[in-house]
């Protein structure tokens, strides 16, 4: 390698680590350990999943800590809670709260670094590709176009791209966009110089973003049609390389197969519109697709037309798109896509890359009104945007220093409530039950990510108890002890109006207090006994929850007297790990037994070795069916047979694709002696 491109590979490499610390410096002190100032952030809630994973790495567990249980996979994607788990093993975290953090921070702060690099292999132009990113990393025009943004500052006004971190918990989002762009560039490669190995890397690329977060895969999926339609056709000659970028796609499903399988991705796409405050594809979203498909296919026909480089043209397809998909919520209210607010990062990215392009090719075709058009882009850029950097110069970082978990309410409550040995569940909203499951193992109701979920009936029964929605006046407290019975809870926890929780969403926390007894007070956060006795029941036929229409409470109150009456005999439930399960006591044959868990096709149960039926009631919990008297009934959980053909599909996939680079990787010595001979 010459030395003028070593210099210059230097001088990229230092371009790109500035941009890394400059992207990070506002929020160093972030790096601390302890809990966030901001209380309403989800980020903790990545955190315990990441504690899961930790102590179950097994990826067909069941997690029985969230949501009356659920399969591992349906918790959340892999990449990161696996990344945080694994750094909290390798470096001297003492929490994992804090290493959750460290990862989402370094995440933000990579999507400058990898478009920068990006950029300048697309463009050639380190220069403008720096001024790009630099004013990304540091400059937010979201604030300036959309009234919504402004007010939502926070404690500190940071860049947009870090104050959807801290403040609302980005993190996977913001992994997923800074993978993307190698990804794209790893896939450019595959198409215009097609070989085993490159398909390989970009396929692994594609993979890693689709298993880190949604939001980021259909962020990635958008870019690689306007990727490859602004690079395809224009020279004739790589059209059948398409085939190519297509082989790259699906080998990246595959590889993804064992924990992306079928019923996941179909259960998550059913659940996601509800979970993206009730979205729905309407007539206005279709006919806005149709008219944004004709829209970019005719902008593509002009940019060609015109002789635009396929990476201008890709700048300005993407800067146009997120744009309009942000301002139409923003301004409109109109979401064409779930949750298009969230896609006002790639709006910003785009915005500054096809800005700093479009004044690249103006001064390339002009270059003697180079220095004045700089000159004058400059000073636009920072009369706008003074506000902002002000701002950064004077931000008083201990605004967002952390503070010691100790100190939260959230902490104390989960610390009492770990102190009592609780066997059932425990019922907590707001940021509690974001945070619990990351210092303690205490199954809740609730949990952080939902779209994921088989059973969501919890989930609506929790929203009701929160809101006390769907009850008869004067019977909403008698209705939500009725349904927290029914799920097992025995600890309920209302943080009051005066609580120092973020949420403190229990509505009427009062209408509890002459049902319930008080077991422990801090302030206005009250915890309370339910009457519990265990999870499994012996009940009647006629006590199953056949039917629970709008969530009527009268539908489960048989069930729900059930579980309490203490004239029955006890069944005991002990846990093996995750799991496993064991029910044991006076079990009868000729009745079933009501376990308070989820159901799932990967449950099997027996008793004596021998194999028993597991039902299903409206509530989505397990029916058990014993057939021998007074025997424990063993339950475990393993993967569904879609699982394990997902899971051989990938493994078989990826030892092939071992097996072609090692095979490339031993003739690559006598490949290269041959160039070298010619």
């Amino acid at each position: 390698m010459r030395s003028d491109s070593v210099a210059k590979l230097a001088r990229t490499a230092a371009a790109a680590l500035a941009l890394f610390i400059l992207g990070i410096l506002p929020v160093a002190p972030l790096l601390s350990p302890g809990d966030t100032v901001y209380r309403d952030s989800i980020g903790p809630g990545y955190a315990s999943m990441a504690s899961f994973f930790r102590d179950e790495p097994n990826p067909w567990a069941w997690n029985r800590y969230q949501y009356c249980g659920q399969p591992a996979q349906s918790v959340y994607l892999p990449v990161v809670p696996y990344t945080v788990a694994a750094l909290s093993h390798l470096l001297p975290f003492n929490d994992i709260v804090h290493a959750n953090r460290f990862v989402f921070l370094v995440a933000a702060s990579l999507v400058p670094f990898t478009w920068f690099l990006f950029a300048v292999r697309f463009s050639g132009a380190p220069g403008w590709s720096f001024a790009a990113m630099l004013c990304f990393a540091l400059l937010s025009p979201q604030y300036g176009l959309f009234q919504a943004i402004d007010q939502d500052r926070g404690l500190a006004y940071l860049p947009w791209r870090l104050q959807v971190v801290v403040k609302y918990g980005e993190g996977p989002h913001s992994l997923g966009l800074a993978l993307a762009p190698l990804a794209l560039w790893a896939l450019d490669r595959a198409r215009l110089a097609p070989s085993s190995g490159r398909a390989l890397v970009a396929a692994l690329l594609y993979a890693t973003v689709c298993l880190t977060n949604w939001v980021a895969a259909l962020t990635l999926a958008i870019l690689t049609v306007l990727f490859i339609s602004s690079a395809w056709s224009r020279r004739p000659e790589e059209r059948l390389n398409l085939i190519w970028a297509v082989a790259c796609l699906l080998l990246a499903y595959v590889l993804s197969a064992f924990w992306l399988t079928f019923d996941l991705i179909g259960t998550t796409l059913w659940n996601w519109p509800a979970d993206a405050f009730g979205y729905r594809f309407g007539w206005l979203q279709k006919l806005l697709t149709g008219v944004g498909f004709l829209g970019l296919a005719g902008l593509v026909a002009v940019g060609r037309r015109l002789g635009a480089s396929g990476y201008a043209l890709f700048l300005s397809l993407s800067a146009l798109l997120f744009g309009v998909l942000v301002s139409g919520f923003y301004t409109a209210g109109i979401n064409v896509i779930p949750e298009a607010r969230r896609y006002a990062i790639e709006f910003a990215l785009f915005f500054w890359l096809w800005l700093m392009e479009v004044l690249r090719l103006v001064t390339d075709r002009w270059p003697r009104w180079r220095l004045p058009a700089v000159t004058l882009a400059a000073a636009v850029i920072v009369v706008l945007g003074h506000g902002q950097l002000r701002s950064l110069v004077r931000l008083d970082q201990d605004k967002l220093r952390p503070v010691p978990r100790d100190s939260t309410v959230e902490y104390r409550v989960g610390e009492w409530l770990a102190r009592q040995g609780v066997t059932g569940r425990v019922f907590v909203s707001g940021g509690t039950r974001f945070r619990l499951n990351s210092w303690f193992r205490i199954p809740q109701v609730g949990g952080v990510f939902e779209s994921g979920l088989d059973n969501r009936v919890p989930l609506h029964m929790t929203y009701q108890i929160r809101t006390a929605i769907g009850s008869e006046p004067g019977e909403s407290g008698l209705d939500a002890l009725t349904q927290l019975q029914v799920m097992g809870v025995e600890y309920l926890v209302i943080h009051g109006p005066k609580s120092r929780e973020h949420y403190r969403d229990f509505r009427e926390p009062q209408r509890m207090e002459s049902l319930l007894d008080a077991a422990h007070r801090d302030g206005d956060d009250v915890i309370y006994r339910v009457p519990f006795r265990s999870l499994a029941h012996q009940i009647r036929e006629d006590e199953i929850v056949t039917g629970y229409a709008g969530g009527a409470p009268h539908t489960i109150r048989p069930l729900a007297e059930a579980v309490i009456d203490q004239r029955r005999p006890l069944l005991r439930v002990e846990f093996s790990g995750s799991s496993r399960a064991t029910i044991s006591g006076p079990v009868r044959r000729d009745s079933p037994v009501a376990f308070l868990m989820s159901h799932h096709p990967g449950w099997r149960a027996s008793q004596g070795g021998q194999a028993i039926a597991i039902g299903k009631d409206a509530l989505g919990f397990m029916i058990l069916r014993p057939v021998l008297e007074s025997v424990p009934v063993e339950l475990e959980f393993g993967p569904t047979p879609e699982q394990q053909a997902s899971a051989g599909l990938s493994l078989v996939s990826a030892l092939f694709c071992a097996a072609a680079v090692a095979v490339k990787v031993r003739r690559g010595p006598a490949a290269w002696q041959t160039r070298i001979r010619r």
